[in-house]
């Protein structure tokens, strides 16, 4: 039998309903386990422990998935109970050089934080996205900015690279993440070498999510100086090359990003 309703079909088979046989199906049928399948149509069964019900999220999933490349207000969907946040910071951007110095270090890249989280009992919370680091010309590199996702998880951005070292500058060190379940380190910027009028750039530091910017080479800026299109999330900026009468740029840094995935 499919349903327990179908009890009263059977019994009928067998010429066998009276009173008792009644009121027995009758109160089977009131406590039929399956609430009404009418109008929740592609939804999914659950329960509270106590009483079945029908609800638009399957349990124990993964369900969605909010990514903030800016500031802003993360809020849970219906039917979220967990979430992971990967928070990673901006990188240190590379530094430049002066007309007659050196090359440019890369910027090291930021770091991130990797958290799950219980959000039953939580409906929102602020996210921070680190801002890139803008490059030195003729100057060391700067630090990029931290992200955060509330108090549960934070990231600090990396350190710009020197700027403006006749033979062997030093890379930008990387940023670190704090608070969460796993915190990652960004990798160092590369160091810089050479005389004045052909040394090499430092390449820019890996986060969590790839390498930073190229180094630039001999009396060339590092390339695509003036935008990040080249660093991944959180890398670090390239290191400038040399120039015996002109000063040279570093490279912006990768900026940093906030990913929220949401399980029921």
């Amino acid at each position: 039998m499919s349903k327990s309703r179908d009890i009263a079909d059977s019994a009928a088979t067998i010429n066998f309903i009276d009173t008792v046989t009644s009121n027995v199906q009758t109160q089977i049928d009131n406590i039929d386990p399956l609430p009404s399948q009418t109008g929740n149509a592609d939804k999914y069964l659950t329960t509270d422990g106590t009483t079945a019900s029908w609800d638009d999220v399957a349990g124990g999933g993964m369900q969605s998935m909010q990514v903030f490349t800016s500031s802003g207000t993360w809020t849970k969907p219906a039917g979220i109970t967990k979430i992971k946040v990967f928070v990673t910071a901006a990188g240190g951007s590379g530094g430049g050089t002066l007309a007659g110095y050196g090359s440019g270090s890369g910027g090291g890249g930021g770091g991130t934080s990797i958290k799950f989280i219980d959000v039953s009992a939580i409906s929102s919370a602020a996210v921070t996205v680190g801002a890139s680091a803008v490059r030195g010309q003729g100057a060391n590199g700067s630090t990029g900015g931290s992200s955060s996702f509330g108090s549960y998880a934070t990231a600090t951005g990396g350190a710009g690279g020197q700027g403006s070292a006749i033979f062997n500058g030093f890379g930008g060190l990387g940023g670190i993440g704090s608070s969460g379940d796993i915190n990652l380190r960004g990798s160092a910027g590369g160091g810089s070498n050479g005389s004045t009028s052909t040394g090499y750039g430092g390449t820019g530091g890996a986060s969590y999510f790839g390498g930073g910017g190229t180094n630039g080479v001999s009396t060339s800026n590092a390339p695509d100086s003036s935008t990040s299109s080249y660093r991944n999330y959180g890398g670090g900026g390239g290191g400038s090359g040399s120039n015996n009468s002109a000063n040279r740029e570093g490279q912006d840094s990768g900026q940093g990003i906030v990913i929220v995935e949401e399980y029921a």
